[in-house]
């Protein structure tokens, strides 16, 4: 019997799901929040005080880094700096699995080094942070030979990758090593940041655009029209209004590169090997 988790927020968030449901205490409920809006703050309140009517329970992620006051009277806080820490939990020397679903996640990088006046994540999550490439090319190349077809590459910031390692490898070289050095049949980027993309990144998905992109923005799906309160937007009506956009104003109109990069952003990055038998469909 293994902890239970529940995620609140980003894919980052996701990422760490099964590494939290390893790391707890067998039978306890464990929140993994997030503080974007004041709106989540209350949710995962809310969610733990439901959780702490059946057993113990552990807030970790962004809300309980920013406020932990909000939920000390009914659960033990774990910061998002420990989380992962399997001394914080009791269980030191453990090895965190991946987060397996359809596919399975793999955070590369966490943190950010933007100060955004209207975020807050640098202050839950610190600084950007990446792990070796070496470090990342093995856990890829570890679930392509458990049978694993699709990777997603996570973090706060992915196009930050690398910054700060020796050699401040870019992200593109990350991706181009994974390629060329693992068997995994998928490859997907989350969190992309168009100013960040790097000539290695957009050369590495240059021909390698698989056709099913999933969106890689945020977006609250409220609009404001004249004259009339907000209106929210379906999810289908959202990825029409995105796909139909003009591209980034990130270089002159003809430009290769920024037909590169609003691919990269209208989507996400998406690299699939040749599949002619369809097993990957």
């Amino acid at each position: 019997m293994t902890a239970r988790v529940v995620i609140h927020g980003c894919r980052s968030n996701l990422a760490e799901r099964d590494a939290l449901a390893a790391l707890a205490p067998e039978g306890a409920t464990v929140i993994n929040s997030c503080a974007v809006t004041a709106e989540a703050v209350r949710d995962a309140r809310a969610a733990a005080r439901t959780a702490a009517r059946t057993g113990a329970v552990y807030v970790t992620g962004c809300a309980a880094t920013l406020e932990p006051e909000r939920f000390a009277d009914v659960a033990t806080i774990i910061p998002n700096a420990l989380k992962l820490n399997g001394e914080a939990w009791g269980r030191a020397g453990q090895q965190a699995p991946v987060t397996r679903q359809s596919r399975a996640f793999v955070a590369v990088q966490d943190g950010c080094d933007h100060d955004c006046t209207f975020c807050v994540t640098r202050l839950a999550r610190g600084a950007s942070r990446s792990i070796p490439l070496e470090t990342a090319v093995a856990r890829v190349a570890a679930l392509a030979e458990q049978g694993v077809a699709e990777a997603v590459l996570t973090g706060i910031d992915t196009t930050s990758y690398g910054q700060d390692l020796p050699g401040s490898p870019l992200l593109g070289q990350l991706v181009q090593a994974i390629l060329a050095r693992t068997a995994i049949q998928r490859l997907r980027l989350s969190s992309l940041d168009a100013a960040e993309a790097d000539d290695a990144l957009l050369e590495a998905t240059r021909n390698a655009f698989g056709p099913r992109g999933a969106l890689a923005r945020q977006d609250s799906g409220y609009r404001q029209r004249p004259g009339q309160q907000q209106v929210r937007q379906r999810p289908d009506q959202r990825i029409g209004a995105i796909r139909r956009a003009p591209r980034p104003l990130v270089a002159a109109a003809g430009d290769e590169r920024a037909d590169l990069v609003a691919d990269l952003v209208a989507r996400d990055a998406f690299a699939e090997r040749d599949d002619p038998a369809g097993d990957l469909q």
